[in-house]
């Protein structure tokens, strides 16, 4: 869970400095293609900044995959309760991805319903649905125009949503919308859908526009004051909730030189900061070499305490005992102790690699030491040696 939390907070962290980066610098230039390539390329480049392999630099010596704190003392929590906070957060989280989805279903639902109710009809060569509940849309190849349109409206906004569909434009905003169910908790992704959206009007206005004057393509835009359902948000609109003045203002706009695409560079510093930011969170995935053999800081099946987490919690537990000097005198603090599951599954190797005092060391050691055997861990479908470290936290109450 750690590690999903970890996930979490890097890509939305990301997609925060992209979608700034956007906002502040990029949205003003008529690179509209490019723009639409950044914000879908920064989506996705959230996903995998996570995954980044690189290690962090430490000047500690913990050079294995950290377990979950052990606690001893007389004023710890029971460990079955220690899980508690984990399975809820995980409860809360599926919960809101549960809703996300349902309102996503909900919208396409909606679209399905109004699908029905819609009368097919070619008009300039091209089949559309035609209906009396809502505006102008267009979502995959469907494309769905009222029934009272003017003759002079009707070519120019069929060209514009012709243009969404040929563009793919609904390809993106489904793309997210899977993010905004990942994601649900962060409302930035409303706005970064928004700017995307902003992006598809500026495209479909820019190639609709050359076929006709630009004053008649605005007065058609003003004479439509049609409006999408809310519950199908996440098709392509004529008249877009995006704010008309932005749109009618970027039409008018002069091209942008050439030398305004360096804006796109102020991205690659942006980016690179949060991987390495991301990168410095990450423990090292390499290899590391003993006196014997390799023995590998994490695995791709990492080894297993029979019974799982919550056993070993449970042998810890009832395993360990608080040093009686140690008690006397009111110490408290964390062990860290680096050990190694073999590929037998036996554990060896045991040090401290943060140390408290002789007497809570060794009483950590000990009790580690005199671990059952482990599921070893395996990479390539072979055993392998993996190395780990448990934090063992004395307090008293």
């Amino acid at each position: 869970m750690n590690e999903f939390l970890r996930f979490l907070l890097i890509s939305n962290v990301s997609l925060l400095v992209i979608w700034l980066n956007y906002r502040l610098i990029l949205s003003g230039n008529t690179f509209h293609g490019l723009n639409r390539v950044y914000m879908l390329g920064g989506s996705v480049l959230s996903l995998l900044i996570p995954f980044l392999p690189v290690g962090r630099t430490t000047s500690e010596k913990f050079i294995g995959i950290e377990l979950p704190v052990v606690e001893v003392g007389s004023g710890v929590v029971p460990t079955e309760m220690l899980s508690l906070p984990i399975n809820m957060y995980a409860m809360f989280y599926t919960m809101g991805v549960l809703v996300a989805l349902w309102f996503f279903v909900r919208s396409v639902s909606s679209l399905i319903q109004l699908v029905k109710q819609s009368e097919s009809e070619i008009v300039m060569g091209e089949l559309v649905l035609r209906s009396d509940k809502a505006g102008p849309f267009s979502f995959l190849s469907i494309i769905h125009l009222p029934i009272k349109l003017t003759a002079g409206s009707l070519e120019t906004i069929l060209k514009h949503e012709l243009a969404h569909v040929r563009l793919g434009h609904s390809y993106d905003v489904l793309w997210l919308s899977f993010l905004r169910i990942l994601f649900w908790f962060n409302p930035l992704l409303t706005y970064y859908l928004r700017s995307l959206q902003e992006i598809h009007e500026y495209q479909a206005d820019a190639l609709t526009h050359i076929s006709s004057t630009k004053e008649h393509y605005v007065k058609v835009q003003l004479d439509q004051l049609f409006q999408l359902p809310s519950e199908l948000s996440f098709a392509n609109s004529f008249y877009n909730s995006i704010n008309l003045k932005k749109r009618v203002n970027m039409i008018y706009s002069e091209r942008t030189s050439k030398w305004g695409a360096m804006r796109y560079l102020v991205a690659v510093p942006l980016i690179a900061t949060i991987g390495l930011l991301a990168a410095c969170t990450e423990t090292p995935a390499d290899a590391v070499q003993t006196e014997v053999e390799q023995v590998l800081k994490q695995a791709e099946v990492m080894p297993e305490y029979p019974g799982g987490m919550q056993a070993l919690m449970t042998y810890m537990g009832s395993s360990i005992k608080y040093p009686e000097t140690a008690e006397a005198d009111g110490l408290e603090g964390k062990v860290f102790v680096q050990f190694v599951v073999d590929k037998s599954g036996k554990v060896g190797q045991v040090e401290v690699v943060k140390s408290v005092r002789d007497d809570l060391d060794a009483e950590a050691i000990r009790v580690i030491s005199e671990m059952p055997d482990w599921t070893p861990g395996k990479q390539g479908g072979k055993a392998v040696n993996v190395q780990l470290v448990l934090p063992i936290s004395y307090k008293l109450s």
